[in-house]
């Protein structure tokens, strides 16, 4: 039988009728497990373990619950920001420019699949020989006029050969635009125009000068230029004129061109007035660095310096002869000098040497520009004055070729009397007249005094005038040697450049290389350069005209 009971939860249980009673007791007590009714000892062991699974979970539960208030309460301040910053207003950002065109990739080159690299140059397909599947796999690129073609190798018979076929053609990328033309370049500045330097005329009152020995060997007029009306018509005559080097303008009003005019062999003539002219030179560039001066160099330009009218010849300062056709007939030596059956000018004649005193007083006059010398283009040789033997000497260019005097040749046959200076009809003796007097070598230093302050006026070189002349003996010179030579030389142009090196103008068609010669003479001698050396000349430079020469 079975007896309905009340559920807790509501509604009814149905039970056995023999449980019923225990059934109502247990739910009375709230014992009501499932659909059954616990005795009271379970009740109790049930009330102990609800109890330890509520301790389990206040353990395992609080914890968590305390570490998520406090993960809340870190993140409650941001979010307050992160909400005042969501209501204030924002910049919008630039808008992104449009993607660029991607540029496409270069086509491939050569064959897809390959294991090996490019072989280059083609003759490497020989070094795959005996492998054939290296071989297959191996091809070459080489530039063409399109691109890059791409060749295979090919196996043959156990050989590894560049494939004849076409091969694939790889295009050359597009070349990128040519530039902008470049704007046309601004127009250079005109040239300044070319130098042109002022004529200098010197005068020469009361001087008549012709061919034949007196003075002019070129007579460009043997008659009066026609159509000249004036001294400065003349002058623009002549200056247009080839060869001509001077004038004769007559008290008449006649004018007469020259050329190649040596002032000293002039007559006297009071009808006409010389006028000879040379041209400024434009200012010299800035020279080279010299070398150091060698012991001897620094003597020599001390000579110079420190030289003058003396009656000894280690004290007249620079003894400098200029190769004249009278040296020995050996171009390699011509610091021998001729001794007998000598020619020159087409004359034959003894052995002479024509030397020249300079010094750095002589520029106290002021138409000294320069020192005065007879060759412009000519080499020499600088003489030691205490090992050279003077015969006689002249205050202007002595035509020393003319006298042949067989005791002292070059020299007259008589000599100047310094009791009687004045040769009537002719002037000063010793400094007029062709040929003029000769000196004896007894008044060296009298026609020095004389010529630095009377002597003929300066003119550029080979115009034959403003020099003196000193005759020395050839024979004595010879003896004399390597002590009589102090240096060679050769000239400083008016541009800078070298004037003499080598000397091509000579009679008998004598060519004389300064430099060959100096070493050809430092090797007969056993000499050094430093001990006998190759000097520039400057005639410009008064100070320092002697520099070593660099080639």
């Amino acid at each position: 039988a079975y007896a309905r009971v009340a559920d807790p939860d509501g509604g009814d249980i149905e039970v056995a009728e023999e449980e019923a009673d225990d059934l109502d007791v247990a739910i009375e007590e709230g014992k009501l497990v499932g659909d059954r009714a616990l005795p009271p000892a379970h009740a109790v062991l049930c009330r102990l373990r609800l109890a330890a699974l509520a301790v389990l979970l206040l353990l395992v539960v609080v914890p968590l619950k305390l570490v998520s208030w406090a993960a809340s309460g870190a993140s409650a301040a941001p979010a307050v920001d992160q909400q005042q910053a969501d209501t204030m207003p924002v910049p919008l950002a630039p808008p992104l420019p449009p993607p660029s065109p991607r540029t496409p990739p270069p086509p491939p080159c050569g064959y897809p699949g390959k294991s090996l690299s490019a072989l280059s140059p083609p003759r490497w397909c020989y070094h795959l020989d005996g492998n054939a599947t290296a071989c297959h796999l191996a091809f070459v690129d080489s530039p063409s006029s399109s691109g890059t073609l791409s060749r295979r190798c090919t196996y043959a018979a156990g050989r590894c050969k560049l494939s004849s076929g076409e091969g694939v053609l790889c295009p050359s990328p597009p070349s990128s635009p040519p530039p902008p033309p470049s704007p046309p370049p601004l127009p250079s500045p005109p040239p300044p125009p070319p130098f042109q330097p002022p004529q200098i005329w010197t005068r020469h009152a009361g001087k008549n000068c012709f061919w034949d020995g007196n003075g002019a060997i070129i007579d460009l007029d043997p008659t009066p230029a026609p159509g000249v009306a004036s001294l400065e018509e003349c002058k623009s005559l002549c200056v247009a004129t080839l060869l001509c080097e001077g004038l004769l303008f007559s008290n008449q009003g006649q004018c007469y061109r020259k050329g190649d005019v040596q002032v000293g062999r002039c007559r006297t003539d009071r009808r006409f007035d010389l006028y000879v002219y040379v041209l400024a030179s434009p200012p010299s560039p800035p020279l080279p660095p010299f070398p150091p001066d060698s012991e001897a160099v620094r003597a020599i330009n001390q000579r110079f310096r420190s030289g003058g009218p003396s009656d000894k010849l280690t004290e007249v300062g620079i003894l400098l002869h200029q190769w004249d056709g009278l040296e020995a007939n050996d171009e390699m030596r011509p610091y021998k000098m001729c001794v007998e059956k000598c020619t020159t000018l087409g004359r034959e004649m003894s052995g002479r040497v024509s030397a020249m005193a300079v010094y750095q007083g002589l520029k106290d006059r002021p138409d000294r520009v320069g020192i005065p010398l007879p060759f412009g283009n000519r080499g020499g040789l600088v003489l030691d004055g205490a090992h050279v033997t003077l015969e006689c000497l002249f205050g202007i260019d002595g035509a020393s070729y003319v006298s042949d005097d067989a005791r002292r040749p070059g020299c007259t046959r008589t000599f100047c009397d310094r009791a009687q200076m004045q040769v009537p009809n002719v002037g000063l003796c010793g400094f007029a007249g062709y040929p003029p007097q000769a000196w004896g070598p007894a008044d060296l230093k009298l026609v020095l005094e004389t010529h630095r302050g009377h002597g003929a006026p300066y003119t550029a070189p080979a115009f034959h005038s403003g020099y003196n002349e000193l005759v020395l003996n050839a024979r004595k010179l010879n003896e004399q040697l390597p002590h009589a030579v102090s240096a060679f030389f050769l000239l400083r142009g008016r541009g800078g450049e070298y004037e003499g090196e080598v000397t091509d103008d000579l009679d008998r068609g004598v060519v004389i290389d300064v430099v060959r010669a100096h070493r050809a003479f430092l090797a007969e001698y056993h000499l050094t350069a430093d001990e006998v050396p190759l000097l520039v000349l400057d005639p410009m430079n008064w100070e320092r005209p002697f520099t070593p020469y660099v080639s």
